[in-house]
Formats: C-alpha cells, sequence, structure tokens
C-alpha cells in the first residue's frame, strides 16, 4: 500500500500537482515512517511550493533513517543555501 501512494506521489509531483503528491507522500510516512524515500520526496515537493523549513525537515528525515541518501544530502544543501539567501 505504501508504495502504491509512493509512486502515485511521484507521477502527481511530475505532472505538476504538488499539493496531491504531497498528501500520497504523507500516506506513505504514515504507513512506514522510516520511508527515506517518502521523506526526500515529501521534501522535494514541499520545497517546489516554496515550504522550505518543512523541506528541511523531511530532507533530514530522510538522511536519519538512510545515512548514505546523496540525493537527499544534496537537497538538503541547496534547501538551506535557498533559505539562506532569503535571509
Amino acid at each position: 500500500m505504501a508504495d502504491a501512494h509512493y509512486s502515485l506521489g511521484l507521477a502527481l509531483s511530475k505532472q505538476n500537482k504538488f499539493k496531491e503528491a504531497i498528501l500520497h507522500y504523507q500516506r506513505v510516512i504514515t504507513l512506514n515512517p522510516k520511508h527515506a524515500k517518502a521523506h526526500n520526496s515529501l521534501g522535494g515537493t514541499l520545497g517546489q511550493i516554496g515550504k522550505m523549513n518543512e523541506a528541511i525537515f523531511h530532507f533530514k528525515m530522510a538522511l536519519k533513517f538512510q545515512p548514505d541518501f546523496a540525493v537527499a544530502k544534496n537537497n538538503l544543501a541547496m534547501a538551506r543555501s535557498i533559505l539562506d539567501k532569503g535571509k
């Protein structure tokens, strides 16, 4: 069930249907709180709609559960950079 929600979230994100995608990523995390890819994807989608602090939280969660997740590390650095530029 979690994998289906994750796949649907990815598809919706690709269609720029970010709010709908967020709901599916959140559902994945409810079903499997340690789903690093869902945390990373949720972070990326939140970043797309300007919720950078929430995005950073989810990138950190992805790294908590999968410390070697290079994409999440890059996303975290990028989100922090964007947030710092806005200060």
